[in-house]
């Protein structure tokens, strides 16, 4: 693939610039692109030619009047801006083959297995243990009668390809493709795990479904170490991955629980949100609660629901209400916990998690701050977050049992999520839950003052017309200083002479006065700007 940059005629600082830069170069030349007059350069992998391409980006990446192209097509600039900083990264390393495989020396496995490395960290489809992620060229494929696994090589190379577009590494100058169809092509054309000692059978339910790497003794350590304390615990900790893969396999690995909730949430706990609540039970109810319905009527219910809005305005609880009103399996993950330094631990965590909802269903699978660890892969800076969100991906694209597992996401950052989650036929529902309106607020007011003492001079009214702007969770919490403020006007000013119990005559006299609630107000803030709910409409 040639790299080209051609810049055209004009009277600005950056040409200007450019033209003094670019014409030291040897291959430049006076070049008209799509009718435009201008001057060009070709650039191609040798070191020299890779910083003369990472200097003169800086002089044209802002310009408009200059252009990109690999292979004479144009190339979008944000995706190259990406390609440019994993060059210079490569620039400073001492091995260009190892950087952009995303290997260490330490990690390079000499046992003599085949391995199919594409040329791009960003391409992940073998299982080097600093790359235990993302997807393997031997699942691509057909096994026959006899047990032998007959590998796709045509498939191979469309997914190679289909993953280089998705990381915006398609166009990078240091990635050949002929050498990549070079590499599909040196793969075995068969694998018969019975006759190489490589390979091991993998099984679903008694059936060969495909074949996996056998680990190698060179990943556990040296051979004249095998006999040592050290080689023995390496053994037993072999056999337990191996028991676990076994046992994921067949879905007998409980090792993700569903969520147990203290105490049941019924829609009537959720405060207003009611367009909210009818559209998530449209998309979410129905096809648990009716299953045979929706498969008389031929309907495809969505796999997907994403609540987006400001945080504190209820949109955890109402996930939580739908589940229970169905009598689902609940799993609740928070975004965060999915994240790891450790390579393949968080992919791992997904697929193990999907797994137990299959087998649960029916199921609600929750992802509470979704953000932390499916934003925009463009943003990605280490190799594992793009790759975890391409696992997640591929989990959507998965489900087997459609309809009787469901993916409810919030996030109150729409902005920065990878768009390829937006599509239809992952998260078909997009769901936006809003600041509380006047008459929600009284009805959230209501809700958190139904067991408390209120004074009859509290107007519940009046006070949902002072807290315009307020969530739930800032309502909620109002109500709780004012309840707080009435004990402690009850016990005194003086803490020192507190009682050490209360009886039921002094707490008998505690209520909640009008006033507590305005001294309330003064300590209870907003916690969401008002144009932060207008933000969150545009991103929509």
């Amino acid at each position: 693939m040639v790299i080209s940059i051609h810049f055209a005629t004009s009277f600005s600082k950056n040409f200007l610039l450019a033209y003094r830069y670019a014409s030291k170069h040897s291959t430049f030349r006076k070049k008209s692109h799509n009718g435009r007059q201008g001057y060009q350069v070709e650039l191609g992998k040798s070191p020299e030619d890779l910083i003369f391409l990472t200097e003169i980006w800086d002089l044209v990446k802002d310009d408009r009047n200059s252009q990109i192209l690999a292979d004479e097509q144009a190339v979008q600039r944000d995706s190259f801006e990406l390609i440019i900083q994993c060059l210079r990264q490569c620039l400073k390393s001492s091995d260009r083959n190892i950087h952009c495989n995303g290997l260490t020396r330490d990690y390079i496995d000499h046992d003599g297995a085949i391995y199919f490395l594409p040329g791009c960290r960003f391409l992940v489809f073998d299982d080097f243990a600093v790359n235990d992620s993302g997807q393997r060229w031997y699942r691509y494929g057909t096994v026959d009668s006899e047990g032998v696994f007959y590998v796709d090589k045509s498939a191979i190379s469309s997914a190679v390809e289909q993953l280089a577009k998705q990381n915006k590494c398609f166009y990078c100058p240091l990635l050949t493709w002929k050498d990549v169809q070079k590499q599909v092509q040196a793969l075995p054309d068969s694998i018969n795990a019975e006759e190489d000692s490589n390979w091991i059978h993998l099984s679903r339910e008694g059936r060969i479904i495909g074949v996996t790497r056998k680990p190698s003794v060179s990943a556990r350590g040296r051979a004249d170490m095998d006999t040592s304390l050290t080689g023995q615990y390496a053994d037993a900790s072999k056999r337990k991955r191996e028991e676990a893969l076994t046992a994921s396999s067949e879905g007998t690995n409980d090792i993700i629980e569903p969520v147990k909730m203290p105490k049941k949430i019924s829609y009537h706990d959720v405060g207003g949100l009611r367009e909210e609540t009818r559209l998530l039970r449209e998309a979410v109810e129905l096809p648990l609660r009716y299953p045979e319905l929706v498969q008389d009527l031929g309907i495809k219910p969505p796999k997907g629901v994403l609540l987006y809005g400001p945080p504190g305005c209820g949109k955890t609880l109402l996930a939580q209400a739908v589940a229970q009103e169905v009598q689902a399996t609940f799993f609740s993950v928070k975004g965060p916990e999915f994240l790891s330094p450790m390579h393949g631990q968080s992919e791992k965590k997904l697929r193990e998690l999907f797994a137990q909802a299959e087998k649960k269903a029916p199921s609600v699978i929750f992802f509470d701050e979704i953000d932390a660890f499916a934003f925009d892969r463009s943003r990605a800076t280490a190799t594992f977050e793009a790759t975890l969100v391409a696992q997640f991906l591929s989990l959507m694209d998965g489900f087997d049992r459609r309809g009787q597992v469901v993916v409810i996401a919030t996030t109150n950052r729409l902005d920065i999520l990878d768009r390829a989650l937006l599509r239809p036929g992952r998260f078909d529902y997009r769901i936006r839950v809003s600041l509380p309106q006047r008459i929600d607020r009284e009805h959230i007011l209501r809700l958190h003052t139904t067991k408390m003492p209120l004074d009859e001079k509290v107007d519940l009214p009046d006070l949902a017309d002072k807290t315009k702007g307020y969530t739930g969770a800032d309502l909620a919490a109002l109500c709780a200083k004012a309840a707080l403020i009435a004990v402690s006007r009850a016990l005194g000013q003086d803490m020192n002479h507190w009682p050490s119990s209360l009886d039921k005559e002094l707490t008998s006299r505690i209520k909640v006065t009008l006033e507590d609630f305005n001294d309330a107000l003064q300590q209870v803030v907003p916690s969401t700007e008002d144009d932060e709910d207008d933000d969150l409409a545009r991103a929509k």
